[in-house]
């Protein structure tokens, strides 16, 4: 096995790439960064990584943020979007995910706890 075979960690690409392990979190989540899970580490194959520098030298990758250079769809500048280019805004934008809000506790209210007798209280 070669040493360019070996898979690469999140920690050893973020290394590779000079950003942080949470950019490359964020591209594999996105799915354009094919990976699998061992247990709870996440590898990247050698050939995945050389398609996505490829890609990204090309520009034939997706900008993750959906931004675009272009004035010519953009809002700003007197024109309007065009149907492809909002539709591709949408699709970028809806792989946000929300976790649900935490669970609020409750205050004490500062009095001791109610003891209420009864019959099988003994007295």
């Amino acid at each position: 096995m070669t040493e360019d075979a070996i898979p690469y960690t999140v920690e050893s690409l973020a290394a590779r790439w000079q950003c942080s392990e949470s950019v490359v979190r964020k591209i594999i989540r996105a799915g354009q960064l094919r990976s699998w899970r061992v247990g709870v580490l996440i590898r990247i194959g050698a050939d995945e990584v050389e398609r996505y520098e490829r890609c990204q030298s090309s520009g034939a990758a997706e900008n993750p943020t959906g931004s675009r250079n272009s004035e010519a769809d953009s809002p700003s500048s007197g024109g309007r979007l065009s149907p492809t280019a909002s539709r591709n805004v949408a699709v970028n934008n809806s792989r946000r995910e929300i976790a649900k809000a935490p669970r609020r506790k409750r205050e004490l209210s500062g009095k001791e706890a109610t003891i209420v007798p009864g019959p099988w209280g003994g007295s």
